[in-house]
């Protein structure tokens, strides 16, 4: 028996047209496990997007912010200095086609130079192309600043991204830092997810879950297949019928 579900966004528990069932919300809410979001979304769209869902913690920006949806506060955060993002930006704007970086409730559009200087605490930098090997020659040059890059396509367009946050970040590592506040082990974590940037939580957790959707990198290293996809509620029939009437209420 698992003592925790996690669950990505994107791909995961949201359809395509980014919303829940409500049969999903309802299934959640009944959970007799605690249930943890892990996105790389920001918390300003996890609150909008996981309205009427009981939840206490949310690890965000691919784990940079871990959020305590309860008590409205931020209880992690491990943010990209100014001019680190000012070099990354330096490196990219010729070659990307849009470039955002998120804080904790927004996303700001870098149009130039001085738009980010009149930004607050910044935690990732996304930077979408329309070729994949436009990004793939910059990887280097961001690196070589001491940064982490995760390249993805984007879910809902034909776009690609490079995600760049601090070194050392990912899902696993603010899962590892919030579990001290269960007393739980990471092996008795149960996570669902279906992108690249799910690979180490799910290599890590005690069962993990790729979507029938998923790219097939996080499904070669998963302990199982979701046999229903996103759009198909598939996390809510997986635990129904895995592990049966004893996870939910």
């Amino acid at each position: 028996m698992y003592k925790m579900i996690i669950s990505d966004l994107d791909g995961t528990l949201l359809r395509s047209d980014q919303v829940i069932s409500r049969e999903s919300i309802d299934f959640i809410n009944g959970l007799n496990v605690p249930f943890v979001v892990a996105t790389g979304r920001i918390v300003g769209d996890v609150k909008k997007l996981l309205n009427g869902i009981k939840f206490k913690y949310a690890i965000t920006a691919n784990g940079a912010i871990i959020y305590d949806m309860e008590e409205d506060k931020v209880i992690y955060e491990k943010h990209i200095s100014k001019e680190a993002i000012k070099k990354c930006y330096d490196i990219i704007k010729n070659t990307c086609d849009e470039t955002y970086v998120s804080m904790i409730d927004d996303w700001t559009k870098i149009e130039n130079e001085e738009t980010l200087d009149k930004l607050g605490n910044t935690y990732t930098m996304s930077a979408f192309f329309n070729k994949e090997e436009d990004y793939r020659e910059l990887e280097d040059d961001i690196l070589g600043l001491g940064l982490k890059t995760l390249f993805m396509k984007d879910t809902y367009s034909d776009r690609y991204y490079m995600e760049i946050l601090s070194t050392g970040l990912n899902k696993r590592v603010a899962i590892e830092y919030m579990l001290s506040e269960f007393g739980l082990e990471i092996e008795d974590i149960l996570a669902f997810g279906d992108s690249e940037n799910d690979l180490e939580m799910l290599g890590a957790v005690g069962h993990g879950v790729a979507m029938k959707n998923a790219v097939e990198e996080l499904k070669e290293i998963a302990d199982d297949i979701a046999p229903k996809t996103n759009d198909e509620d598939g996390v809510m029939h997986y635990i129904k019928e895995k592990l049966g009437v004893k996870a939910y209420v």
